[in-house]
């Protein structure tokens, strides 16, 4: 069975003032990145340096928005690639959840207000600019920056149906989650969407305690449904694995009993 990445993205239901202490603002961007903040890594650095940059032009520009956009692309989003780790940014490599975690912790030290909105499949930005609410795609370079009100309903309206991003590929198949999500997350939930995307990387690579874990990891930081999905999923497929019968009934006792699946289900790309 494959596991393909899920896109998130989410409904705005009001904006959520984002303007955090820097000492709150650091501590999700460990959180993203998995590491203390003691740690030493070669991106904050650069994050921090391009932020005091923008600051430097945030009030005097009234394309801001679009130059933070264009600005975050040609620093650090250069090649797409589902599945992707936090820290790969360092290299230039991101999908739609690690670009939109770099967008949030940007965004929210500029002090621009914004939200993530989470679909079963995808994930995008929506902030306020001026007077204005302004769609943030960020796998999109070229046209992921949406002001027009009636071309950002239609994205939405896209977004909102939760179509399967990616067809199955020879034999594999995919998983269509049974539920439809179209809504507000808070930053700090974003972990637990890397945790999941990282559960589900270790399913296709048939390391399921590595799976395992990483769905708890989801548990502590986000409740979401498609965790009982992931882990029903698991359990049944470690369930019908060549596994010694008492490593399959501890791994299955410990995870989440749902609904069975007949397919491998979708992460976040």
């Amino acid at each position: 069975m494959l596991i393909k990445s899920i896109r998130y993205c989410f409904l705005l239901l009001g904006f959520l003032s984002l303007s955090a202490s820097l000492f709150a603002q650091k501590s999700l961007y460990y959180q993203l990145r998995g590491d203390t903040e003691g740690d030493t890594d070669v991106l904050k650095p650069r994050i921090d340096q391009v932020v005091v940059r923008l600051q430097r032009q945030q009030k005097n520009d009234p394309k801001f928005i679009q130059l933070v956009f264009e600005t975050l692309h040609r620093k650090f989003l250069k090649q797409y690639r589902p599945y992707v780790d936090f820290h790969e940014l360092q290299n230039g490599t991101y999908d739609c959840l690690t670009a939109t975690s770099l967008f949030a912790v940007v965004l929210a030290d500029l002090n621009i207000s914004y939200q993530i909105i989470e679909t079963n499949y995808h994930v995008f930005l929506l902030a306020q600019w001026k007077s204005s609410k302004v769609l943030i795609e960020t796998t999109d370079r070229l046209n992921g920056l949406v002001f027009d009100k009636t071309e950002l309903e239609k994205r939405i309206r896209g977004y909102r149906d939760n179509q399967l991003a990616t067809q199955p590929v020879g034999d594999k198949q995919q998983y269509a989650f049974g539920f439809k999500l179209f809504q507000p997350i808070l930053p700090a939930e974003l972990p637990g969407l890397l945790h999941f995307n990282k559960a589900v990387n270790f399913y296709n690579a048939g390391n399921w305690r590595a799976s395992m874990h990483h769905i708890a990891l989801m548990r502590q930081s986000y409740a979401s449904p498609r965790t009982a999905a992931l882990s029903a999923l698991l359990a049944e497929t470690v369930s019908m694995s060549c596994l010694p019968e008492a490593e399959k009934e501890t791994i299955v006792r410990q995870l989440f009993q749902g609904a069975t699946a007949s397919a491998a289900p979708v992460a976040v790309r």
